[in-house]
């Protein structure tokens, strides 16, 4: 071999070296964060008490706000009102999704952070149930919901209102006697009493029926992109959260409790959606194969 071959062969070794070393693997999601000294997520501007674009932030935004922090990163926040949207985002983190049973695409998922089902709600002297609903009701519902199909099977359409904004608004409207009755999340149903104060105890809430599990599931965020040391950065982030009692703080200011489901490593998608093999440039580090 000539010395300009070996010379040559050299470099390929030190290359190749270089290559599988530990400094050569793609970045996890934490690494490549703090390299760019940003975290990005993607949050709806209008869905308290879980965010908000304007004052109060929402649960979920304090939640990033922490972890940006406890990364020593600033936070940057994509405000999205469609699922498309999405798709063209850069952001990595997606907040206030629902940990389906059945997800359509791979996905990864920090802990469950919320229950979320629904509730109906009505004035504290009303004592209404769904068997004998009296045929006068007024029924505040969102249109074309589960809740809204629901009810459906029990009322005639005439007696349900389907015109409100949002749930907050369907809780003003029973507060002020416009509908007798709103069915809503239940998060927005702590939400809303939280802020009442003193006058909490006018309104009380039920569990709506929900015989097929389609509307109760846990909420939490997803991590865009994606496998295993991405899930294990925002899992370990969050739960030096839950044990500091930053997580439990956060909550309680929106009248949310953290679920009880978050140190439960099944509260999540079943694991046949993981990425195939190779999809993943860390495949090899995370099976060791």
């Amino acid at each position: 071999m000539s010395p300009e071959s070996r010379k040559h062969f050299v470099w390929l070794i030190i290359s190749g070296i270089w290559a599988i070393s530990p400094i050569a693997r793609p970045f996890s999601l934490q690494e490549s964060v703090q390299q760019a000294g940003l975290l990005t997520v993607c949050a709806s501007r209008e869905a308290l008490p879980l965010s908000g674009e304007d004052s109060p932030k929402g649960a979920f935004i304090e939640i990033a706000e922490a972890v940006a922090k406890a990364w020593h990163v600033s936070l940057s926040v994509e405000w999205i009102w469609a699922r498309y949207q999405i798709r063209k985002s850069d952001c990595q983190l997606i907040l206030g999704v629902a940990l389906a049973q059945n997800p359509q695409t791979h996905a990864r998922f920090a802990p469950a952070l919320l229950e979320h089902n629904l509730v109906w709600v009505q004035a504290v002297p009303n004592s209404y149930e769904l068997a004998s609903l009296p045929d006068n009701l007024r029924v505040a519902v969102s249109s074309g919901s589960a809740a809204h199909r629901k009810m459906l099977e029990h009322l005639p359409n005439s007696q349900l209102r389907v015109g409100f904004g949002n749930d907050q608004d369907m809780l003003s409207a029973v507060m002020a006697g416009d509908v007798d009755m709103a069915i809503v999340s239940n998060l927005s149903f702590s939400w809303f009493i939280h802020q009442l104060g003193n006058n909490k105890e006018r309104l009380r809430a039920s569990p709506f029926p929900d015989t097929e599990q389609v509307i109760s599931y846990p909420m939490t965020i997803s991590i865009r992109h994606a496998d295993s040391l991405d899930e294990s950065d925002v899992r370990e982030v969050l739960e030096n959260l839950e044990e500091s009692g930053t997580l439990t703080e956060i909550l309680s200011q929106y009248g949310l409790t953290l679920s009880p489901r978050f140190s439960d490593a099944d509260a999540s998608l079943p694991r046949q959606y993981q990425e195939p093999i190779g999809k993943s440039p860390r495949h090899n580090i995370i099976t060791g194969q």
